[in-house]
């Protein structure tokens, strides 16, 4: 029986040309393994395991923005309140002190006016419209121009000199707040005062 026998030169020659196929025949078996374990990777389950959890990071970053947004809206809850409270205290503070610049400019036009204190106290009131626990009290005074004496008028005259005619007003409110602050006294007395010379 004929055998098939290589010579030792014939093993060495065939060697030689079978080791760029090994070559790639490992490459392309390392590429197989290496795409199949990303498979695996990403599919949700494979032979019954489960998939890792890729959502933790963002329900943990969920979970903080929740627990940030319920300490923010009462802080932001406030700081509005707030600011509609300080709107509010302007609004009246500003009325109120008109009220009384408007009382004392009717009061100043003339000797006459100045003398009608209700119709100063009228129109103080009639300026402050809205304003809750309104009040105004309206006077009028004559100083004289030598030795600074002071009188309210139509009660005497000045002995020398020349005799100047004011009229002063006075106005007040209380201030409540809708909902209250702790550590505060409520309600807040606002007033205006105003002084003008009669012309």
């Amino acid at each position: 029986m004929k055998t098939n026998r290589r010579s030792p030169r014939a093993r060495q020659v065939w060697r030689g040309k079978s080791r760029p196929c090994l070559s790639a025949i490992r490459l392309l078996g390392e590429i197989w393994s290496s795409s199949v374990l990303s498979v695996l990777d990403e599919s949700p389950t494979r032979r019954g395991r489960r998939a890792p959890n890729s959502s933790g990071p963002s329900q943990r970053s969920a979970g903080q923005s929740v627990i940030e947004l319920g300490l923010a809206i009462p802080a932001c809850l406030a700081l509005m309140f707030g600011a509609v409270e300080a709107g509010r205290l302007a609004y009246v503070t500003l009325t109120v002190s008109n009220a009384a610049v408007a009382a004392a400019r009717y009061g100043a036009q003339s000797v006459a006016t100045a003398a009608d204190i209700s119709g100063m106290e009228s129109v103080a009131a009639s300026n402050a419209q809205g304003v809750q626990d309104f009040n105004a009290t309206a006077s009028c005074f004559v100083e004289c121009a030598t030795g600074g004496g002071q009188m309210a008028c139509g009660t005497g005259s000045c002995s020398s000199g020349q005799q100047i005619t004011y009229v002063s007003v006075n106005t007040s409110a209380a201030f409540e707040s809708l909902g209250g602050f702790p550590f505060v006294s409520w309600p807040i007395t606002v007033s205006g005062q105003a002084t003008m010379r009669v012309e």
